[in-house]
């Protein structure tokens, strides 16, 4: 049996594990508790219930820190619903804890690499924020300009409509107010202050079953695919958020929800400017209050920032040094081949392709050696098993055994002569006689003493003869 924690092999009656010092019993106990906590957790947020999803899957992660399936769920809940620096510490956090098959390796690598479609989204953020300052300055009218446009880039930013609905309210329009409700269930039917606005609205009803929410795919989620259960009209993740937008939606995203908890309260029927001074008077006090914890946030997305940063180096790293001990493995197999099976071309096969990037001066120095020797017992291999096939009349075997033989003869090879010989007989025989001429003069012009200078001259005048 192994632990459940480390894997270590257990004896029989091992009820401690002896090599971290887990309780063996509990720990399987607690993890069937988190698994069951994640199971819940996904059927919440595949019926759209991300505020209900996400207590579910911070309990389960709660329970088994390790849970990986949990927490990359929990952070793509998060990224859902907007809260882009909790998705991405749970991310972090987790490819931290297994770096090979996690997908929130490949959710962290699209967040630094994907940045055109933020500059839309980052608008929206902008605008939410700007409606922010204009409900701080008692102008209603603007911050629902702002909020619309924000929410025509960004149908699902539900902190968007959430205010909206807001600015409704204090117009006392309870019908358009209704819209933006809806609209904030739509994307999240869980969302405390979307039912607190809703209750407002129908103080003796149970909200019912949105009539335009949009529905999520039926299909089975699993552990590797937790993007199935985002609506399919929504932006798929990673392809817009970075760092500076991140904080800014912090930002944004901790006055909304201030906002929302003091402007929403029974005085709203009372007079307009009553309101206004009560409403605001407590927002400024929460604010005041909030600024730790926003600092708190950006110092947390900063964090997260260095250690994907550190990793991607890392990763890096570790990706050149398995290439660097692949490289250094295939010249000791070169050597074998060599030494031990008397294959040289086999191993000049492997130095010639061989990538000598990052190697010391040592391996270098190996491989340079081995090609010494390997080199032209190869060269000539080939040029033998060339001639051979054209005399058996298998002129493309011949062609491809001359063309590797070129790879590795020296210039200076006793045999030079025959191998610009018999290229010029294969050209002729592919019906290039500019080629095949071009060979026969060299082979006259530079291997006058060879024994192929007389069999060049034959054939140069036998193709002059056939003009």
């Amino acid at each position: 049996m192994l632990c459940p924690n480390c894997y270590y092999e257990l004896e029989q009656d091992d009820l401690v594990c002896p090599k971290c010092g887990v309780d063996v019993d509990l720990f399987a106990m607690t993890a069937g508790i988190s698994d069951r906590l994640y199971n819940g957790g996904l059927a919440r947020a595949k019926d759209g219930n991300m505020s209900g999803a996400v207590e579910d899957l911070k309990k389960s992660v709660g329970f088994n820190n390790r849970n990986i399936t949990a927490r990359n769920l929990l952070g793509l809940v998060y990224f859902e619903t907007g809260r882009i620096g909790d998705a991405l510490a749970h991310w972090v956090i987790s490819a931290s804890i297994m770096r090979e098959n996690n997908a929130a390796g490949e959710y962290l690598d699209r967040v630094q690499k994907n940045s055109r479609e933020l500059e839309r989204l980052n608008d929206a953020v902008k605008m939410y924020n700007g409606a922010l300052e204009y409900l701080r300055q008692k102008n209603d009218d603007m911050a629902i300009i702002q909020l619309k446009k924000a929410l025509e880039i960004n149908p699902g930013f539900v902190d968007a409509s959430n205010m909206l609905a807001l600015c409704y309210f204090i117009q006392r329009d309870k019908e358009k107010a209704r819209i933006y409700v809806e609209k904030a269930l739509a994307s999240d039917s869980g969302n405390e202050i979307a039912l607190r606005y809703y209750k407002e609205l129908f103080p003796s009803k149970t909200r019912p079953e949105p009539v335009n929410m949009v529905k999520r795919p039926q299909r089975a989620v699993n552990a590797h695919n937790f993007s199935a259960i985002l609506p399919k009209d929504k932006r798929s993740f990673g392809g817009t958020f970075h760092i500076a937008e991140i904080i800014s939606f912090l930002i944004g995203g901790a006055c909304v929800l201030a906002i929302a908890y003091f402007l929403v309260v029974p005085g709203i029927v009372q007079s307009k400017d009553s309101s206004y001074e009560k409403m605001f008077s407590s927002l400024n006090a929460e604010i005041s209050s909030g600024e730790a914890r926003i600092s708190a946030y950006e110092e947390r997305v900063s964090e997260s920032a260095a250690l994907i940063e550190r990793l991607r180096v890392e990763n890096e790293e570790y990706s050149r040094q398995a290439s660097l001990e692949r490289r250094l493995a295939e010249i000791d197999r070169a050597e074998a081949l060599l030494n031990d099976e008397d294959d040289a071309l086999g191993a000049a096969e492997i130095l010639a392709v061989l990538d000598m990037t990052d190697m010391t001066a040592e391996a270098m120095q190996r491989a340079a050696d081995l090609k010494i020797e390997s080199y032209p017992d190869a060269a000539r291999l080939l040029y033998d098993d060339a001639v051979r096939n054209y005399n058996q009349e298998n002129y493309q075997e011949a062609t491809r055994f001359l063309e590797k033989c070129l790879v590795f003869i020296d210039a200076d090879a006793s045999y030079m002569a025959g191998v610009v010989y018999h290229r010029g007989l294969l050209a002729e025989r592919s019906g290039d006689l500019t080629a095949a001429r071009g060979y026969y003069e060299t082979v006259m012009d530079r291997y006058s003493n060879s024994n192929f200078f007389t069999l060049a001259r034959s054939r140069l005048n036998s193709l002059s003869d056939e003009r």
